[in-house]
């Protein structure tokens, strides 16, 4: 089905750029569009909003209606601007349009360079994180309010980078979901918890954790 929606969209998108324009499939469900000589960014987003609204029309497939949407992000080149500098740069637009919400599109600017570049570099030690076990633990107790006794923990996960100092939760925690760590960081905070609180068993006031 998949696939089949994929042959389906292609000429709708073909149709609305122009003849001089490149159609690619990237791969997967990702598709990139090629635009020579175009007189303005103006021009880029009215090209953006036309492949935008080749999709608002309901897809047939087996018998039933299927609508479908597309983020889309643009790099406008510049002198000296490679294939792979420019699809990078897309890239990291049409991140920036998924946040956003579905259906939308982004231009690429400086901004927004800095941001993805800050978001691979934590990625990547994130990465190194899990792989040397550098995620630590912190513990926020539940209280009993009738024995006053604590009967739980939140295990909450903390990482302190040897050069950056403490990472805040809600940047590497999001990171790690956009980029598939979640699981490997769920799994290594679990294991951690499950051992760390085993040990916990005979200490008083612990006992019912």
């Amino acid at each position: 089905t998949g696939d089949e929606l994929l042959r389906l969209v292609t000429p709708r998108l073909a149709g609305a750029i122009r003849r001089q324009d490149t159609l690619a499939r990237l791969g997967g469900d990702e598709f990139a569009v090629l635009c020579e000589q175009l007189p303005s960014e103006g021009a880029v987003t009215a090209i953006a909003g036309q492949l935008r609204s080749a999709l608002e029309e309901p897809i047939m497939l087996g018998g039933d209606e299927h609508m479908v949407s597309a983020s889309i992000g643009i790099a406008v080149g510049t002198p000296g601007s490679g294939a792979a500098e420019l699809l990078r740069d897309a890239d990291a637009a049409m991140y920036q349009a998924k946040m956003a919400g579905r259906g939308g599109f982004e231009l690429f600017d400086r901004e927004m360079h800095v941001r993805v570049l800050d978001r691979v570099r934590t990625e990547s030690a994130l990465r190194a994180a899990l792989a040397n076990e550098e995620i630590h633990l912190h513990y926020q107790p539940l209280v009993s309010l009738r024995s006053g006794e604590i009967v739980g923990a939140e295990a909450l996960a903390r990482w302190r980078h040897v050069d950056w100092g403490s990472m805040s939760p809600a940047e590497f925690v999001a990171v790690a979901e956009d980029s598939g760590l979640i699981r490997q960081l769920g799994a290594q905070v679990m294991r951690r918890a499950a051992r760390e609180s085993a040990g916990w068993q005979h200490v008083p006031g612990f006992a019912r954790i």
